[in-house]
């Protein structure tokens, strides 16, 4: 059962892991409004070597999951995404740093 329970766990990881990139590429050329109407206005923005980077956090504290035969994993749930965009406000490439549980938000509410 243990091992059951890991392998939904590593399925459910990749497949959040998987639309967050695909949903960020398929933005790649697109104003970056589209991201403020599904994800509201970013956690911070910078400038960086000319470009613009708006980002998005998101910190879901420490979880527990207690696992079949005793015992628990015990995680912190983070998401940041960095999205740079060009002076027409166009998304010009990102980046994203964090876990399933942190990042599965941002996740379901991209734009297909």
């Amino acid at each position: 059962m243990r091992s059951l329970t890991i392998a939904i766990a590593m399925c459910l990881t990749g497949c959040a892991t998987q639309q967050l990139n695909t949903g960020l590429q398929k933005l790649v050329g697109m104003p970056v409004d589209v991201l403020v109407s599904d994800w509201g206005y970013p956690s911070a923005q910078r400038e960086i070597m000319g470009q613009t980077l708006y980002i998005w956090s998101n910190d879901g504290g420490v979880v527990a999951v207690p696992l079949y035969g005793g015992g628990a994993f015990a995680g912190r749930l983070t998401c940041t995404i960095e999205v740079a965009v060009n002076d027409d406000k166009i998304i010009t490439h990102y980046q994203w740093n964090g876990n399933n549980g942190g990042c599965a938000a941002f996740a379901r509410r991209i734009a297909h």
